[in-house]
């Protein structure tokens, strides 16, 4: 029996990660989100991109993405749920706080590097938290990866 199914269009990775992910209608750039005088838990009542609700596959894909394509970027308010880890750069010899998140079938992982605002404390090494922050792109060697600045944690 023939297939009489017409397909209109084929999905491309991007239209997936933009349907799993949610994204403010109105962004507002990160310089305009973070007010001095708000408490720390009411900095970024809107986000950009919400992680959170992504599925594992999404989570993971959008996160290498954001390393390879920063200017979709760059500025943006993001929140990601993940474990938080002490990653040390042997490159650099720096270490940075990040958030590890893994793939559908845990055996990939890859991480934000996140700057906490002010004198936050941070979670336990292996600790899954939520972070939300300003994505920017450093230029110098410090410095190598996307890091999530001012950023706001919670535990969960």
């Amino acid at each position: 029996m023939p297939n009489n199914r017409v397909v209109n269009k084929t999905k491309t990775v991007t239209d997936v990660m933009e349907e799993q992910t949610t994204v403010a209608p109105e962004a507002t750039p990160a310089e305009e989100v973070i007010v001095d005088t708000a408490p720390a838990e009411m900095r970024y009542d809107t986000v950009d991109i919400d992680l959170t609700q992504s599925s594992e596959t999404m989570l993971y894909s959008e996160v290498i993405d954001m390393g390879t394509s920063p200017d979709n970027y760059v500025g943006k308010i993001i929140k990601v749920h993940g474990q938080y880890m002490f990653f040390h750069d042997e490159m650099s010899e720096n270490s940075y706080p990040t958030v590890v998140v893994l793939d559908a079938t845990k055996c990939c992982a890859t991480g934000l590097v996140f700057e906490l605002e002010g004198d936050a404390g941070y979670p336990q090494e292996d600790q899954e938290f939520t972070v939300t922050g300003a994505l920017d792109y450093p230029s110098s060697e410090d410095c190598p990866f996307p890091i999530l600045k001012n950023a706001v944690i919670t535990t969960e």
